[in-house]
């Protein structure tokens, strides 16, 4: 490891140039001078020293190579590469694959901030696990500039399933890998796997990292998480040319995932992964309608998928590989009911997360001796609606449901009467189900009876 010196002299300037480095860090810039300067300080802060960036100018025409070049001056550790004109972010980052000396390799965009340990923790956990990929938390954020250190809290189950050892694909539920995020950032690869699985990115005008990602999941034999309790990137959200990939056709996720499938096939593992790809895939079509830049582009992706997209991807796969009951039922469903009003609704990994968990969820609701336990449900937003649904389709008997929102007392959901929290009192446990509710929930529970217990179902479940 090293830092640069004003006053390193030209011998030991040269012996760090000639040095390999450990990690490759990646980044594409196209007109991204608004936020250059402080994307690259956050990089310079690392702790751990003993990286390259290369920055990769995709045809810039602001002041982005004047800041690399200002950065360059004081530390050697900076390349700049200048692609002829603007060709992409795939193209770019490709490039950055092939240039890189590092060990290890990660993705940076030019308005990412970053934590000054993200490279030395991803490094040493590479290290100790001898993992193909390790991921750590990122956040997206809005914000000009970013100061608050976010925090983050795993359950221990989750901390034992993917932060003590390393995992496969196909060692895991489809609901965890369905919050697996398919961005490159935050993931540090090992190079030696990347190359040796021909692995690049797609020259695609959106989505054209979901290839690399998700061929890198399905291929790497060991992949870990980071729980170092806080956030270690901060992606901004929002229109800037530094986002090189800000057009969102939702035809493009369609392409990365037929190139995934027919990859898969070519190299002869897709039967061993074909209910994660149908998960993941049937997934990303609901997002990228979500995410289609006008309602006639959402409305003719909609028609491509029903009259063509879906016989391509799924059904004509069917008899030889089979689909999950769940996607054959939410496929049809979403093939009955169109784009009308609430659409989105029906598409929701929380009701996988509930399916692949069913048995853990289960116990909630027994003793020890086999009796029943009295279990309550706390909340009835839209995790709880869909709990509740959950718990009446596989009769798990819920004997309360309680909500803090006094305007519900007296009403329904899903066919349970919504009642005062002082309910609670006649259960044994509770299981909350808000998304950052637990803590607020677990105090007005022992408010009200003091020794209950108070399940975070999200946490129970794994929610990533």
């Amino acid at each position: 490891m090293f830092q640069e010196s004003k006053s390193d002299n030209g011998i030991e300037r040269e012996q760090r140039e000639n040095m390999r480095p450990s990690i490759s860090v990646i980044m594409p810039l196209y007109n991204a001078a608004r936020f250059l300067e402080e994307t690259l300080t956050s990089v310079s802060n690392q702790v751990f020293q003993n990286y390259e960036l290369l920055c990769i100018n995709d045809g810039s025409d602001d002041d982005t190579v004047d800041i690399v070049k200002k950065f360059q001056d004081n530390d050697c550790r900076i390349k700049l590469f200048n692609n002829n004109g603007h060709m992409g972010a795939a193209i770019a980052r490709n490039r950055g694959i092939m240039e890189a000396r590092g060990e290890y390799l990660i993705f940076l965009d030019g308005d990412d901030i970053c934590d000054e340990e993200l490279l030395l923790m991803a490094y040493q956990k590479a290290n100790d696990t001898d993992a193909d990929i390790v991921m750590s938390e990122s956040m997206h954020v809005t914000s000009e500039h970013i100061y608050d250190k976010k925090q983050t809290v795993h359950s221990g189950e989750y901390i034992t399933k993917f932060c003590q050892q390393t995992v496969s694909v196909r060692d895991i539920k489809t609901c965890d890998f369905l919050g697996w995020p398919a961005n490159p950032h935050t993931k540090l690869y090992r190079k030696e796997f990347i190359d040796q699985e021909r692995l690049e990115f797609q020259n695609l005008s959106c989505e054209n990292d979901t290839y690399f990602v998700m061929m890198a999941f399905f291929l790497a034999k060991r992949i870990v998480r980071l729980d170092v309790g806080r956030v270690m990137l901060y992606v901004r959200d929002h229109d800037t040319p530094s986002r090189i990939s800000s057009e969102r056709d939702p035809m493009c996720i369609y392409h990365a995932m037929s190139k995934v499938r027919d990859e898969l096939e070519k190299r002869g593992i897709f039967d061993l992964l074909s209910k994660m790809y149908y998960y993941k895939t049937f997934f990303f079509l609901a997002d990228a309608l979500r995410g289609a830049k006008s309602k006639g582009s959402r409305e003719k992706f909609y028609d491509f998928l029903v009259n063509e997209g879906f016989d391509k991807l799924f059904d004509g796969h069917d008899r030889k590989y089979g689909i999950d009951q769940y996607i054959q039922e939410k496929k049809q469903s979403f093939i009955k009911k169109g784009l009308g009003e609430g659409w989105e609704r029906q598409f929701s990994y929380y009701d996988v997360f509930l399916k692949d968990n069913l048995q853990e969820i289960s116990s909630i609701f027994q003793m020890t001796d086999g009796k029943t336990r009295r279990v309550g449900v706390w909340g009835t937003g839209e995790n709880g609606r869909r709990f509740l649904a959950f718990c009446r389709k596989y009769a798990l008997p819920v004997h309360v449901v309680v909500d803090r929102d006094e305007s519900k007392y007296g009403s329904y959901c899903e066919g349970y009467p919504i009642q005062l929290p002082q309910a609670v009192r006649g259960v044994e446990t509770v299981i909350s189900t808000p998304n950052l509710g637990y803590k607020a929930v677990k105090e007005l529970a022992q408010k009200y009876k003091k020794n209950i217990e108070v399940i975070d179902l999200n946490s129970y479940i794994c929610w990533v």
